[in-house]
């Protein structure tokens, strides 16, 4: 796959305004599907749809523990991204 074309998939995923904070809760942790639906105030069914779309992007990760689904950021490079992109927010 092309640099650019990678680069704008990275960069274009957590961009939407329902992904973002799902790829920032990620980024430190484990993250049961359920508990980002309570976090967003969305139902499952939203939040199950928008980490479908990471994980197809292959932004995030998915693994089972027991009849939980459990997601994290599947690149170090992305959660540096996205702090540095939360810490320029802050600042401004």
């Amino acid at each position: 796959m092309d640099v650019a074309l990678t680069g704008a998939r990275l960069v274009r995923g957590p961009a939407e305004p329902y992904r973002f904070p799902w790829t920032a809760v990620c980024a430190g942790q484990d993250v049961a599907e359920t508990i980002g639906a309570e976090l967003a105030g969305v139902s499952d069914s939203a939040v199950s749809h928008q980490l479908r779309i990471l994980r197809n992007l292959g932004l995030v990760s998915f693994r089972r523990d027991g009849k939980k689904a459990l997601y994290s950021l599947s690149d170090e490079h992305l959660k540096r991204i996205l702090e540095q992109s939360m810490e320029h927010v802050k600042e401004r």
